[in-house]
Order: C-alpha cells, then structure tokens, then sequence
C-alpha cells in the first residue's frame, strides 16, 4: 500500500510539474497579452515578447508643429505569436512592418494592435518598423509625453507617457538600448538620453 501511495504522489508532482511548465517551443501561436497587468499602471505593457533595442528617428516639422517618427524595434518573441500590441497613445500611425513585411494594424485605446503576415515562432528575433506622426499638444500635462515649447517640444515620458511620444512596450519591466536620430530645423538643437 505505501508503495502505491508513494506513486501515486509521484504521479501528482509529475503532473504538477507538467502544468507549470512554460509553453512548448511548438504551440500554436496565439496573441500576446495587451497588458501585464501592473497594480499602478494596469493598462501598460505587453507580453509575449522582449524588446531588446530601439531606434528613434524623429523629425520636428516647426511649421505643422508636428513630429514625424520612425521607432524600430528589434525583439524576441518569448512565446509563439499571431499578433501582439505596442502601447501607442494619441499617434496617428501610417505604416506597421514585421521583419520587413507590411503588418496589418489597428488603435484601439492606448493600444496598436500588429498582426504579421506570418505567426513569430518562440525564440525568434524580429524587427518592428512603425512609421508615426504625433502632435505635441494632443495630450495635455501631466498625462502627456511631450512638452510644448515656443519653438519645439521636450519630452518627460516617465514613469507611463513614453507611449505618446512613441509606440513602445512601456513598462520598466522591458529594459532596452535606445538610438536616437533627431532632424531639427536650422537654429534649434535635438538631444535625448
């Protein structure tokens, strides 16, 4: 008898065991979480994948007062995907391109929403290109990202508005390298950290 009891505890935790696991490298891939579902910022966020780096090249257009930006991301997928979503408030998006092939795309809320032509296998590296054009005023402070000015803008994207001045993962749990390319008109000056 204890023999039996001693397997079938063993079959339990294997069990246990088989239901904790991460996804297979071979699931079928589904749509990655539209938030991570933090206590302070319960919209912010997306799973499914780890941006690495991104990088920004944005334009001021003084006479528009607007600016026009091309954010790449480079990320890997953490679970197969069929689509998955950047945070994205208050920009008017253009284009949307995976590893260089168009995406089909939509806003909704705070979020754009990217399904590629073809599903992200787990562990795959990809490329996200998202042309975008946003205008300062927008979004009025403090929610805002960016900051008008006479001449320009700045931008204070901490801790949650990095989303309206790009389309990003904005959440400080998806650390990533950042380049700037920054195109200003004669007589003013770009700079970013």
């Amino acid at each position: 008898m204890r023999a039996l009891r001693t397997l079938a505890a063993g079959v339990a935790a294997a069990s246990a065991l088989a239901v904790a696991q991460p996804a297979r490298a071979d699931a079928p891939p589904t749509v990655g979480a539209a938030t991570l579902n933090d206590p302070v910022f319960p919209n912010l966020g997306n799973g499914g994948y780890d941006v690495k780096a991104y990088d920004l090249d944005v334009t001021w257009d003084p006479i528009a007062r607007r600016v026009r930006g091309v954010m790449t991301a480079r990320a890997v997928a953490s679970r197969a995907l069929s689509g998955f979503s950047l945070d994205s408030a208050a920009l008017d998006i253009a284009t949307v391109q995976v590893d260089g092939v168009a995406a089909r795309f939509t806003t909704s809320g705070e979020k754009l929403l990217i399904t590629p032509t073809t599903a992200l296998r787990k562990g795959k590296s990809f490329r996200i290109v998202v042309v975008y054009q946003a205008d300062p005023t927008r979004i009025p402070q403090p929610v805002g990202g960016f900051v008008p000015t006479v001449d320009g803008f700045a931008t204070a994207g901490q801790p949650a508005a990095a989303h309206a001045v790009f389309p990003c993962n904005d959440h400080p749990s998806d650390k990533a390298v950042f380049t700037f390319n920054i195109t200003t008109p004669p007589g003013l000056i770009g700079v970013a950290n």
